[in-house]
């Protein structure tokens, strides 16, 4: 049966988040919160981002909760299920199974789900394109905006100060990496990934990671 998973691991926020979420979430968190001379604060233009790349894609409903975490500057956990909640329908009208749960990704919690199109589905079978079509229309902008809003990544700096930002930067510096050790957490995953691939033989084409492999960030019990 072929599956796929959705908002699954700490590893996976860097490889999958589409590139607009970096970039507009490291915006948002470049300046201040609010504008003293009364122009939207950065969480607003934040979501503003989102907004527009939303357009001719996501449905109303999903445009709604955007438009609505716009105003109020923030997105909450039950936004995200409510529009899951549509996305999860979407899936049962086309015979798509999943299954749901709650993960916390550095103190965030995260609905995650996985899904699949049958027994006897083939993994690039019609289904899949289907699944991406309810996705994007019913949740996945309201999904990426959550985990990657300003106050998430509040959330997840101050779980991660407190949980292993110390050691990875350690364990960075002990390996001569080059790195900005004041930078927001995933850019340091970032880095101790480049390093676990480096030490790993990884960069050099090979398949197996070698015995002298560093990984910082499995290191530090993230």
């Amino acid at each position: 049966m072929g599956t796929f998973s959705r908002i699954a691991s700490v590893r996976s926020v860097w490889a999958v988040g589409i590139g607009m979420s970096l970039a507009v979430a490291l915006a948002a968190c470049s300046g201040s919160r609010a504008d003293p001379s009364g122009s939207q604060s950065a969480d607003s233009v934040f979501f503003e981002g989102w907004i527009e790349q939303a357009q001719g894609t996501a449905s109303e409903e999903q445009l709604t909760i955007l438009e609505r975490a716009r105003e109020a500057g923030a997105m909450e956990e039950a936004d995200v299920q409510s529009a899951l909640e549509r996305t999860f329908q979407c899936f049962e009208d086309a015979g798509i199974t999943y299954t749901q749960t709650i993960d916390e990704n550095m103190g965030l919690p995260l609905p995650a789900y996985s899904f699949g199109g049958g027994i006897n589905a083939a993994p690039d079978g019609p289904w899949v394109g289907v699944a991406d079509a309810c996705i994007n229309a019913n949740s996945f902008y309201v999904e990426m905006a959550y985990q990657n809003q300003p106050r998430a990544i509040d959330i997840q700096e101050a779980w991660f100060a407190a949980n292993g930002r110390e050691q990875v930067v350690a364990c960075l510096k002990a390996n001569n990496w080059d790195f900005d050790e004041d930078a927001w957490w995933q850019e340091l995953l970032k880095a101790s990934t480049e390093l676990w691939k480096e030490t790993a033989g990884l960069n050099d084409g090979g398949t197996q990671e070698g015995p002298n492999a560093v990984d910082c960030w499995t290191d530090a019990g993230l």
